[in-house]
């Protein structure tokens, strides 16, 4: 009986961790990658600002497609981090394996 006590909120803990992570939320129109793409950018960029000195959880303000190298397209991704609007430049490539293989450059702050 004890060991349940003790497992049980491990459990849960899991549990709430991996319904967390499968959340998508869709954001602006503009870019060509789904929300589950779209949520997987926002982590890493979310992980680069943090590293900053900005918000670790920052908003997806608007999206533009602003050019296409053959398969690949390169997006202009805009987001508030700390309340500041800083521009992302984002590389979309068709992953040889599936899915899509990205790439992010922070391109500063307006």
């Amino acid at each position: 009986m004890r060991l349940i006590f003790k497992v049980l909120p491990i459990a849960l803990m899991f549990i709430a961790l991996i319904a967390a992570g499968c959340a998508v939320t869709p954001q602006p129109r503009g870019t060509v990658a789904d929300a589950k793409l779209q949520a997987d950018v926002m982590r890493m960029i979310g992980i680069y600002e943090s590293a900053a000195g900005g918000d670790a959880q920052p908003k997806l303000l608007s999206a533009n497609t602003v050019g296409k190298e053959g398969s690949s397209y390169i997006e202009h991704w805009d987001i508030d981090s700390n309340g500041k609007k800083i521009t992302y430049e984002v590389k979309l490539v068709p992953s040889p394996r599936g899915g899509v293989d990205y790439g992010i450059a922070r391109l500063g702050a307006q």
